[in-house]
């Protein structure tokens, strides 16, 4: 006997929580216009409150991040009922395996954390543990095995896991954070419908350019800071010349316009864009978004050789790259709201 729930690659990995979304949004039919009315703004954040963080600071797209400590960013996607427990909870259930595959049958996709020590797929299997968030879509009982995808040597793809690997790995806490411990239970909403309103996208654009966030989702959190739109390139500047240069901050900006790709050719097939407008804005996107990749690739590559000790040239030709990208990105969202 096999299930499997709808799961695809995702178009962009920059976070496992938003890959799990777009693999799970993108195998369903009519979410388009949900995917790209969404994904576009970015956002950065300090922590104030230092206890049970994943991050001190860091930078992603906007629906990544929830405000609201221990709650799943799933909670903010109109297309999903979600139930969250905690691993104590789960644990109390006599046989795990029986509820996980109880759950899919429900057509519940169930994310937790799982210790890669015994996942055979990667380099740490039975050679080192880390933790890091695993979905299950579907199982095959002849087999003996998960269908799942999730961050493998830093790569987001599907995987196989068997079921005594994966009771074992679900089993152990080499993470000691609270985030580490929870379940999260997702059905897709076949009732739910969307559609793109263009005017709500161009006030996003404009929250963007502004470095705003109209929608206000996170005034009541504080126990953190929050910068939006273009000033994500000063506060991306700002750590990479104080503290931890984290590739991730550069890549999060390589999925913006991989998806902003997408979207300008969803925008031309909706009729919001005109033909001649997508070429000259495509090629647009696509030269910041080579600018963006190889600046991805230097960051990488100094990483290596000098971890955060760069030598002052290099960062002073990093700020300068990055520079040049923020103010593409300007003219380019400016250009975009003339043809919207």
């Amino acid at each position: 006997m096999q299930k499997m729930l709808p799961f695809t690659d995702p178009q962009i990995t920059s976070y496992a929580g938003i890959a799990n979304t777009l693999g799970i949004l993108e195998s369903y039919p009519n979410t388009e216009d949900f995917i790209y009315s969404n994904f576009f703004q970015m956002v950065y954040y300090q922590n104030i409150n230092k206890s049970n963080i994943l991050h001190e600071m860091t930078g992603s797209l906007y629906d990544l991040e929830v405000g609201l400590r221990f709650l799943p960013l799933y909670i903010y996607c109109p297309f999903f009922y979600v139930r969250c427990i905690n691993k104590e909870i789960l644990f109390q259930e006599s046989n795990v395996l029986k509820y996980v595959i109880q759950l899919l049958d429900l057509n519940y996709y169930f994310v937790g954390w799982m210790n890669h020590y015994y996942i055979p797929e990667s380099k740490k299997y039975n050679n080192e543990n880390f933790d890091d968030v695993i979905l299950i879509y579907g199982y095959n009982m002849s087999s003996h095995k998960f269908f799942a995808a999730g961050f493998i040597d830093g790569f987001y793809r599907k995987i196989e896991i068997n079921f005594c690997d994966f009771k074992k790995g679900i089993a152990s806490e080499v993470e000691t954070n609270k985030y580490a411990k929870n379940i999260t239970l997702i059905k897709y909403d076949i009732d739910y419908t969307y559609k793109f309103d263009v005017e709500k996208f161009k006030k996003k654009v404009i929250d963007y350019l502004s470095s705003q966030d109209s929608n206000k989702r996170f005034n009541l959190i504080d126990d953190k800071k929050y910068w939006f739109g273009i000033s994500y390139y000063d506060k991306t500047l700002e750590q990479f010349l104080s503290k931890a240069k984290d590739m991730r901050l550069i890549h999060n900006l390589v999925d913006q316009k991989i998806m902003m790709k997408n979207r300008l050719i969803f925008l031309n097939e909706k009729g919001y864009i005109k033909g001649y407008d997508l070429k000259r804005l495509l090629e647009y996107n696509e030269a910041i978004l080579n600018k963006l990749i190889l600046l991805r690739n230097k960051t990488i590559k100094n990483n290596i050789r000098y971890l955060d000790e760069w030598k002052s040239e290099l960062i002073e030709e990093w700020a300068t790259s990055l520079n040049t990208i923020k103010f593409l990105d300007i003219d380019f969202n400016m250009q975009l709201l003339k043809v919207l």
